[in-house]
């Protein structure tokens, strides 16, 4: 495969990957966070920063109560489970 190729193929990931992230943070999903001690939390999502390191959530609920917002280490997180309404068309 040619370098244009490979550029052209990381360019339309990335561009799919901002556009999955831009649908998140307008729908502000229910998000369960399984992460790596064996708990999972709910939440509300809220966004992600560039290097997708941190993920910025709203009404976090653990079991010492709930946080209005707050950001979450990505290395922290094993997966993200959530529900997202896709439009007629859509991929």
């Amino acid at each position: 495969m040619s370098e244009f190729s490979e550029n052209t193929l990381a360019f339309q990931q990335r561009m799919r990957t901002l556009k999955f992230y831009q649908k998140m943070a307008s729908s502000t999903p229910a998000i369960v966070v399984y992460l790596h001690d064996q708990k999972e939390v709910q939440a509300e999502f809220g966004g992600i920063d560039s290097s997708e390191s941190k993920v910025a959530v709203s009404h976090l609920h653990t079991d010492w109560g709930t946080v209005d917002k707050a950001v979450l280490r990505s290395g922290d997180i094993v997966n993200i489970e959530y529900v997202l309404q896709q439009e007629e068309g859509e991929i």
